[in-house]
């Protein structure tokens, strides 16, 4: 559990609470229906409409 750890100061962010379980849901991702909506990051799968992830999934 240890790449939770990093994420541990954004959890007062309620917003992204409900992202946290999909992280490690990838495979899920490219089928959002939100993914097409997502003008943040168009080539990163890890932005599903929360612009705080994008701030968590530097790696874009």
């Amino acid at each position: 559990m240890s790449p939770i750890l990093p994420m541990s100061p954004i959890l007062p962010m309620s917003p992204i609470l409900p992202m946290l379980p999909i992280l490690p849901m990838l495979p899920i991702l490219p089928m959002s229906p939100i993914l097409p909506s997502c003008p943040c990051c168009p080539s990163c799968p890890f932005c599903p409409s929360c612009p705080e992830i994008l701030e968590i999934l530097v790696t874009c």
